[in-house]
């Protein structure tokens, strides 16, 4: 469990771009949902807006939550924003990518929860 625990968390899937952990998580779903106890039907598509509703046997019992990442988006003047409810504390190291490659980057925050980045470059914001 913690393999596939560090494997969700390594998806790149911020909110409103959720597209690679809805792929990850219907392909782990049809290979291992055989080994479950309860098999379940399984609700995706536009109509569910990167939602997947997992429904098991009798009584019925459905499994929904959000698959996106919570972390930040950039602003400018090298500040961060909050997506979701992060916790923060300087020197944590945020990872993501924008046009110019992989980003590697360390959270700075102040007392009043002010966030900036240190980094070599501007990240594009967004």
């Amino acid at each position: 469990m913690n393999e596939l625990l560090k494997t969700l968390c390594s998806i790149h899937a911020p909110s409103g771009d959720e597209v690679s952990m809805t792929e990850y998580l219907l392909n782990y779903i049809q290979a291992t949902k055989k080994s479950w106890k309860s098999s379940p039907e399984i609700f995706h598509g536009p109509d569910f807006q990167h939602c997947i509703v997992l429904v098991f046997g009798e009584p019925r019992t459905a499994v929904f939550t959000h698959i996106d990442n919570i972390g930040f988006t950039v602003r400018y003047g090298k500040q961060l924003v909050k997506i979701g409810g992060p916790h923060v504390e300087t020197g944590y190291v945020l990872t993501g990518m924008d046009s110019k490659g992989s980003i590697e980057c360390v959270l700075n925050a102040d007392d009043e929860e002010h966030l900036t980045y240190d980094f070599h470059r501007e990240i594009d914001r967004g």
